[in-house]
C-alpha cells in the first residue's frame, strides 16, 4: 500500500499505483527493466532515461534498458553514474541532479543495488514529480529481485538441458561439429549473440581461438584471434587469475584485445575461465547481449556453465587425440587432403615434392592424366553456402564411387575435385554422371530454405599431364565455373578448352566503359526493333553453325526462305558483311558480352 499521509493528491496516488502495478504484471526481465525507465518518465511528465544495476561482484554499474537515448549520451551518463558511484554519500541519498540529469538509486535489503536515471523535458523536476518518482522506486527493488529468481530458474533449467545435450553429443560428433552446438546453444541460453571458445596450446604458449566461434567458420578470420600469454589482453587475464571479467563497452577498455573487438563487432563481452579440476585449459567468451547488457547472473551463469563445460571439451579434445583408430584416420586424411591441394595449386618444385609423398601416403595415383573440377550448388541466382559435414560425408561417397581416383576438398562455397583419367572423353561421360547424381543427392540432402530447387555446376579445367600444371587447370575450373549459370549453349558442365571466348569475356563484361561502346556499334540497331529478341537468335545460330543455310534453319525450325529474308533484314540495319569473317567475329563476340552482362 502506498502511504497516502505524503500530501499527494487523488491523481497523483492514482498514478502512482498504476506504475507500480504495471511492474507487478511484468516478469521478463528486458520488458521489466525497460518498464521501469517508461514508467519513470510518465511520473516525470515526459523526457528520456536508463536503468542501470549495480553489481556487487564486479562493483560497476551495468545498464540494463535505455529509452530514447542515444549511444553517444548514454557513454555520458553511465561516466556521470560511475563517479557519482564513488562518492559514499549518493549511495544514501533518495535522488541526486547533476546538470539537469535526475538520478533515483534503489536499494535491496539496505544495500545500494542500481539507479534510474531521468532526463526530464523540464529544466528542473517539481517536489511532488520527485516524490512521486521516489516512492515509486521503493517498489522497484522487489519487483527485481522476483524478475531476477525467475529468470535464474528459467536459465537453470535451460543449463541443465543444454549440458545432458552435449553429454550425449561428445561422443557422436566431430571436435569441431561439437563447438558448433557449445556456441550456437549456449548463445541462446544467454540471450547472446553468439559464444567463442579459445583454448590454451602449451607448445605456442597462446590460447587459440577455435572454429566456429561468433558464427564464423572461415579460417582466415578465426586465425587472426591468437594471444600470447606475454602480451596484454583481457582474455590472458582471465585465464591467469581464474577471474571472469565483464564489460559494457568493450571498445573503450585498454586492456582488452581490440583486434578482437573489431573484428568481431564487439560491444558487450564476458570472459571466463575454462576449468578441469582446479586446471584451466582455456577461456569462454559471450559476446553482445540482445537487447541490453550483461548482469552478474549472466556472469554467475557462465561461470557454473563453464564447470562443466571444461569437463566436456577435454573429453572431446582426448577422443580427437585418442579416440578410435577411424576417427583419427578420417581427420590425418581430411588435413593430408587439404595439404596434397595446396600444394598442387602453388606448383612450387619444393611443394610439388611434398606433394608426390602425400599422395603416396593417401595411396592416390596422379597418373597419366589429371584435371580439376570445381563443384558448386546454385539456386535462386546465387551460389549456396559452406554445407553441414554430415552432407559433406554423403557427398564425398557419391563422387567416390563415380571417381574412384581422385582428391576431394571443400573450400568454402565450391567442392574442388582431382581427378586422374586415361582419356578426356572420360572426363565428358564421368562429369556427366556426376552432375546428375550430385543433383539428386544436394536436393534431398541439403537444407534450402527458400526451398528452390537446387542445381549442380561442374567447370572443368584442361586435363594436363605434369603435377606442375595442376595450377593452371585450377584457375581454369574456377573462372568457368564462375560464369557457368550465364554461359549459352552449355549444360550444366563446362570443360574449359571448349568454351573458348567465353572464358576471356567474362572478365571483361565488368568493364562497362570498355563494353558499351563496342555493343551500341554492333547491336543498337537491332535491338531498337520489336523482333530484336528473334533477329538476334537467328543471327547467334547462324555463327555458330559457320553460316551453314540448312543447318541453322533446321535448329531454329524455319524455312531456309524465311532465314535468307532475316539475314538480309540483319546485313541491312548492321550495315555488315555476314560473309566478312570479321564482322562475324565481332558480331559473334557483341552477343556473347551482352548475354553476360
Amino acid at each position: 500500500m502506498i502511504n497516502t499521509s505524503l500530501s499527494l493528491n487523488e491523481n497523483q496516488i492514482s498514478l502512482l499505483q498504476s506504475s507500480i502495478e504495471s511492474l507487478h504484471n511484468t516478469q521478463d526481465w528486458e520488458r521489466l527493466t525497460e518498464m521501469i525507465v517508461l514508467q519513470g518518465i510518465r511520473l516525470a511528465g515526459g523526457g528520456k532515461g536508463m536503468f542501470l544495476v549495480f553489481d556487487q561482484s564486479l562493483k560497476q554499474l551495468i545498464p540494463q534498458a535505455s529509452v530514447k537515448i542515444e549511444k553517444t549520451e548514454s557513454k555520458k551518463i553511465i561516466k556521470i553514474c560511475r563517479e557519482l558511484l564513488d562518492h559514499d554519500e549518493y549511495r544514501e541519498q533518495k535522488n541526486v541532479t547533476h546538470n539537469q540529469i535526475h538520478f533515483f538509486p534503489y536499494k535491496h535489503q539496505k544495500i545500494f543495488s542500481g539507479v534510474l536515471v531521468l532526463l526530464s523535458e523540464q529544466e528542473q523536476l517539481s517536489y511532488e514529480q520527485i516524490k512521486l518518482i521516489t516512492m515509486f522506486m521503493q517498489s522497484v527493488s522487489m519487483v527485481v529481485e522476483n524478475s531476477r529468481l525467475y529468470l535464474r530458474m528459467q536459465r537453470k533449467t535451460a543449463s541443465l538441458t543444454l549440458m545432458n545435450q552435449l553429454h550425449q553429443l561428445v561422443n557422436q560428433f566431430s571436435f569441431q561439429e561439437f563447438l558448433r552446438e557449445i556456441v550456437q546453444n549456449l548463445g541462446e541460453v544467454l540471450s547472446s549473440e553468439m559464444c567463442g571458445i579459445m583454448l590454451y596450446e602449451p607448445d605456442q604458449n597462446e590460447l587459440v581461438l577455435q572454429k566456429p566461434a561468433f558464427g564464423v567458420w572461415e579460417e582466415n578470420i578465426i586465425n587472426q584471434y591468437r594471444v600470447s600469454l606475454k602480451d596484454q589482453s583481457n582474455a590472458k587475464d582471465v585465464f591467469l587469475s581464474g577471474i571472469p571479467s565483464i564489460t559494457s563497452e568493450a571498445s573503450s577498455e585498454r586492456h582488452y584485445n581490440q583486434n578482437l573487438i573489431k573484428l568481431f563487432g564487439v560491444e558487450t563481452l564476458i570472459t571466463v575461465p575454462l576449468v578441469v579440476d582446479d586446471r584451466r585449459i582455456g577461456i569462454l567468451h559471450a559476446i553482445n547481449k540482445k537487447n541490453g547488457y550483461f548482469t552478474e547472473d549472466d556472469m554467475s551463469l557462465l561461470m557454473e556453465i563453464s564447470t562443466q563445460l571444461g569437463v566436456l571439451l577435454e573429453g572431446a579434445l582426448q577422443l580427437k587425440s585418442t579416440g578410435s583408430s577411424e576417427f583419427r584416420r578420417l581427420e590425418i586424411e581430411k588435413y593430408l587432403i587439404s595439404q596434397l591441394l595446396e600444394y598442387l595449386i602453388d606448383s612450387d618444385k619444393q611443394n610439388l615434392e611434398e606433394a608426390k609423398k602425400i599422395s603416396k601416403t593417401l595411396g592416390i595415383s596422379l597418373t597419366p592424366h589429371i584435371c580439376v573440377m570445381n563443384v558448386g550448388m546454385y539456386t535462386n541466382k546465387k551460389w549456396l553456402g559452406v554445407i553441414g559435414e554430415e552432407q559433406q560425408k554423403f557427398m564425398v561417397n557419391k563422387i567416390k564411387n563415380i571417381l574412384p581416383e581422385c582428391v576431394i576438398n571443400f573450400n568454402g562455397d565450391r567442392i574442388v575435385i582431382i581427378s586422374s583419367h586415361k582419356a578426356e572423353i572420360e572426363i565428358h561421360h564421368l562429369s556427366s554422371t556426376l552432375q546428375k547424381e550430385l543433383e539428386k543427392v544436394v536436393n534431398r540432402k541439403v537444407a534450402n530454405k527458400d526451398n528452390q530447387t537446387i542445381e549442380v555446376y561442374i567447370g572443368i579445367g584442361q586435363s594436363v599431364d605434369a603435377l606442375e600444371l595442376i595450377g593452371n587447370s585450377y584457375i581454369q575450373a574456377q573462372q568457368i565455373l564462375k560464369i557457368l549459370p550465364r554461359i549459352q549453349d552449355v549444360k550444366k558442365i563446362a570443360y574449359y578448352p571448349e568454351c573458348g571466348s567465353w572464358t576471356l569475356l567474362s572478365k571483361l563484361s565488368t568493364h562497362d566503359d570498355i563494353i558499351s561502346p563496342f555493343l551500341k556499334l554492333y547491336l543498337s540497331k537491332i535491338n531498337e526493333r520489336k523482333d530484336s529478341s528473334e533477329l538476334k537468335e537467328t543471327l547467334d545460330v547462324y555463327l555458330r553453325n559457320n553460316g551453314l543455310l540448312k543447318k541453322t534453319a533446321d535448329e531454329l525450325f524455319i524455312h531456309q526462305n524465311t532465314l535468307k529474308y532475316r539475314l538480309e533484314k540483319l546485313q541491312n540495319l548492321t550495315g555488315f558483311d555476314l560473309l566478312d569473317s570479321e564482322a562475324r567475329l565481332n558480331l559473334m563476340l557483341a552477343l556473347r558480352l551482352e548475354h553476360l552482362c
